[in-house]
């Protein structure tokens, strides 16, 4: 029987038992036996199949559970670690809906989300003789005040440190084997108290809960967690034994998250459907330490809507704060993320040992972007510095609400700037020019002008990729136009636009400095290198009052 392809299902033994297409990445069983490491935690963006990989885990190892028909043939089957399907005892927690307004209501999720494990093994505990009647005694205790919603929440604090580990030992007694513990998302009660404001409130029992279940836990065989980023602050990592972080930029683990590109091209090739140098550009770009990498989520939104190419990865939360962060950032920042946007690539320096909520610099902020999949690493150089770039045109559509919030012009503003450029319509564009303007520079400040000019540039420089090429002279200088627009269609037309500056209350000293602009285009024949249609545009301005030239020339030159 043909797979489905199936959108949303993050569980490995529902997507198996429906018949969906799987993308076989059971060999990080075998990975993760081999690393000889206790405690793992391993980083990756949302969407990039870290629940699907951690139920996969929980199924092939829980020893409550006949996984043989779900894993028939799988890569691992293939292995000589067969033999360790069901196995040990699993504890199993996701954290990735333990939200919450307040510190209250975040202690309840996580509270709900233990209980329902405590449960769950609960009724795989038929012998109780097996277990030490004093722990089996604590253990009751401790479900009875998970489950009862009544109880007091300081006693629920005062309990949810402890559980993990006692499950733990409990299940250890019981089976005589040492429990593996998985937690998916773990940082994600710490992200939500900072987004929300009460940190504070709750990062003492946030770092008891994960210190207490991993450090000198001689209950437990091994640990894995995954996050997107990795929480240093209270030095929760100090607490476990020699825990192995693996982020984006490590070896470990780099192909087990996301599609790699043979991947893909089987995923898509299943389904009839080709693999081109557009679905390339608009899904591949990820580098996990050498590994082209696709987002899964996208590939198989793709393949459900039958081929049309649209933004399916949406990390609104990390949007929310990326844009808020990023205009108050500094100097170095600031510079780095604007050379990012008009040449498509930077290097950076990024710290991944700690978050930008815990600590904020230009490193970290830049780790922020990192972790959260808005940029990926073309190359690692070395002691922390970066080449990077955007990954592909999927996420540059999420940079474009980025960079609207930065220069603060609207996206649908700039949108409608560009429509009147390609329309060749100069009435529509002087219109929207001028509210620009208006909205974006000071009276008050002639520096201004530049700076208008320059968040035109980077409004372009994104929201007229990939159909056009966009180059500044900005300190650069020799023989470039202000701005030049290169049409890569024949359809298309170019467009270079020249500025002059002058402060006068005289709006014909202004027109013949838009007109000298002009000039300078032609005198320059700035216009050489473009093939076709070019739209030429001078432009002079004094403070928000500015003139306009324009002129259409033909040119058969090559680009």
């Amino acid at each position: 029987m043909k797979k489905k392809t199936i959108c949303g299902t993050d569980d490995y033994r529902k997507l198996i038992e429906s018949n969906g297409y799987y993308v076989d990445k059971t060999l990080l069983i075998q990975e993760l036996l081999e690393s000889g490491s206790e405690i793992t935690l391993i980083t990756r963006p949302r969407r990039f199949g870290k629940t699907l990989n951690m139920t996969m885990l929980r199924d092939f190892f829980d020893i409550n559970q006949d996984s043989k028909a779900i894993f028939e043939g799988t890569n691992i089957m293939k292995t000589e670690y067969a033999d360790k399907i069901n196995s040990v005892p699993i504890i199993y927690l996701t954290f990735k809906d333990c939200n919450g307004v307040n510190a209250d209501s975040l202690i309840v999720a996580l509270k709900n989300q233990l209980r329902y494990e405590y449960l769950r093994q609960l009724k795989n505990i038929h012998d109780k003789s097996k277990i030490s009647e004093e722990l089996y005694r604590i253990f009751l205790q401790y479900k009875e005040i998970l489950i009862d919603a009544r109880i007091d929440i300081e006693y629920v604090k005062n309990i949810l440190p402890d559980t993990i580990k006692l499950l733990a030992n409990i299940l250890n007694e019981y089976y005589g084997i040492k429990p593996i513990i998985i937690i998916d998302e773990y940082d994600n009660p710490f992200i939500e108290a900072k987004t929300n404001g009460y940190y504070d409130d709750v990062r003492g029992i946030l770092a008891d809960i994960f210190g207490n279940t991993f450090k000198g836990n001689s209950y437990i065989e091994k640990g894995v967690m995954t996050g997107i980023q990795r929480i240093a602050q209270e030095s929760i990592f100090s607490k476990f034994n020699n825990p192995s972080v693996c982020t984006v930029v490590d070896e470990e683990y780099a192909d087990k998250f996301g599609l790699t590109e043979e991947e893909t091209k089987e995923y898509l090739n299943y389904f009839d459907m080709e693999y081109n140098k557009k679905v390339k550009q608009y899904y591949d770009g990820y580098n996990f330490s050498g590994f082209d990498v696709y987002n899964p989520m996208s590939i198989t939104s793709l393949i459900k809507k039958k081929g049309k190419l649209d933004s399916y990865w949406v990390n609104t939360s990390s949007n929310t704060l990326i844009k808020e962060e990023i205009p108050k950032a500094d100097k170095d920042f600031i510079k780095k993320f604007e050379k990012l946007i008009e040449e498509g690539s930077c290097i950076v320096s990024i710290d991944l040992r700690i978050t930008f909520q815990e600590k904020q610099t230009s490193s970290t902020l830049w780790g922020l972007l990192l972790n959260a999949g808005y940029i990926t690493v073309q190359k690692n150089l070395g002691d922390g510095d970066y080449r990077i770039r955007i990954p592909n045109e999927e996420v540059k559509k999420e940079f474009k609400s980025i960079v609207a919030e930065y220069t603060r012009i609207g996206e649908s503003t700039l949108k409608d700037l560009f429509r009147a450029l390609q329309d060749k319509d100069m009435k529509e564009f002087m219109n929207v020019y001028e509210d620009i303007i208006f909205n974006c520079t000071s009276c008050f400040d002639d520096r201004d002008m530049e700076n208008s000019y320059h968040m035109l540039m980077l409004g372009m420089s994104i929201f007229l990729e990939p159909d056009f090429r966009v180059e500044s002279n900005r300190e650069r200088g020799k023989e470039r136009s202000d701005i030049s627009i290169y049409a890569k269609n024949d359809r298309d037309i170019n467009v270079i636009i020249e500025y002059k500056f002058e402060k006068t209350d005289n709006y014909n000293i202004l027109e013949n400095k838009a007109k000298e602009a002009l000039q300078q285009i032609h005198d320059n024949k700035y216009y050489s290198s473009m093939n076709g249609e070019v739209l030429l545009i001078g432009i002079a301005h004094s403070i928000k009052d500015f003139a306009m030239e324009h002129e259409i020339i033909e040119t058969k030159s090559r680009l």
